[in-house]
């Protein structure tokens, strides 16, 4: 019997330790492009709480980020909630790695939580096939910036394509990569090419094969 007791109270006691700890966030906000940290950013903490009546959204704490772009919060977070952490976005942002996080007492502890924003540059795009060889020849490319992963631009671009934007688009600051490859008749080619764009800045990137 008082072996039965104690495997019990063992029991409860690693249950209340799963449902309910201290833990600290490491909330933090840079420039990919830079890596330069973002100082006064607004960021909050809240909780989601299931119950009988449904979900419940309940406020934890927020603030603003320091000189360093960072906050800390130490937190008691319970077993049946869900914690979202969000960053507010500062102005002139193009790219937004992700806009919020969620945690769970069953994550890992110490957790940080990295929101990216690049600013915005302005970019025209002029593509033109200048050696072509019929309406079977065929571009397919992708870019990325040097904070990114690949993205596909198009699969198929066919015949004597020739295409310029109108004006200059916002666009994420920082190094582009595009990577494009031509099939035509007569073989295959591939190319690959960067611009880099300050925040702010204007520039003109030109695919031609």
């Amino acid at each position: 019997m008082k072996q039965i007791f104690l495997f019990i109270f063992c029991l409860g006691l690693l249950f209340s330790c799963v449902k309910k700890r201290e833990e600290i966030f490491h909330i933090k906000a840079i420039n990919p492009v830079t890596g330069a940290p973002y100082a006064g950013l607004e960021w909050g903490v809240s909780a989601t709480k299931t119950g009988a009546n449904g979900e419940k959204k309940v406020y934890e704490e927020g603030g603003t980020l320091d000189a360093n772009g960072e906050a800390f919060l130490t937190l008691k977070v319970k077993g049946e909630r869900t914690y979202n952490i969000g960053c507010k976005k500062p102005g002139n942002t193009c790219y937004v790695k992700q806009i919020s996080f969620t945690y769970a007492v069953q994550d890992a502890p110490k957790p940080t939580f990295l929101f990216e924003f690049a600013p915005c540059a302005y970019m025209k795009f002029k593509i033109a096939n200048q050696n072509c060889e019929g309406p079977n020849d065929k571009l397919s490319y992708e870019d990325r910036f040097n904070y990114t992963d690949w993205r596909i631009g198009t699969y198929g671009i066919f015949g004597c394509f020739q295409n310029e934007s109108n004006g200059y688009d916002a666009v994420p600051a920082g190094l582009r990569i595009y990577r494009w490859r031509v099939e035509r008749s007569t073989g295959t080619t591939e190319y690959i090419d960067s611009i880099y764009l300050n925040a702010g800045d204007s520039g003109i990137f030109e695919m031609y094969y």
